[in-house]
């Protein structure tokens, strides 16, 4: 019984303590980073590799009204790419790289999150998308 109750009381403390420091910040936050991936065809295409709670990279810069392809590759679990305020969700399984493209919003600073439940750092597993 202590043991679930341990593990109750860690599930509320890592949801009580994640932060939304990212919805907060700036383009100017990130003049340092340079525009990310490569564009082929008219298509900015990026690699993400979502593994262990994180996404690599943790920070994309990409340009306004561009096409952008997020190729994600679920390394060690089935995570998602998530970014809600453009309505734009990837899903992909454990092992397995999948791809989808969105017309990059107007300039702003965007929450990236993983859609897809993948354990208990889940609720921490973001990134930041900006657009310039």
């Amino acid at each position: 019984m202590k043991r679930y109750l341990a593990i109750i009381m860690a599930v509320v403390f890592m949801a009580c303590t994640s932060t939304t420091e990212q919805a907060t910040q700036k383009i100017e936050d990130f003049n340092a980073y340079g525009v990310s991936g490569e564009v082929a065809d008219g298509i900015r295409e990026i690699d993400v590799e979502a593994v262990k709670y994180k996404f690599n990279p943790a920070i994309i810069v990409v340009n306004s009204g561009e096409r952008v392809k997020i190729r994600l590759n679920s390394a060690d679990a089935a995570h998602g790419f998530a970014v809600d305020e453009i309505g734009f969700d990837l899903k992909g399984e454990k092992g397995m790289v999948t791809e989808k493209e969105f017309t990059a919003p107007e300039p702003g600073v965007y929450v990236i999150k993983c859609s897809v439940y993948c354990g208990l750092g889940h609720n921490n597993m973001m990134g930041t998308l900006v657009v310039k």
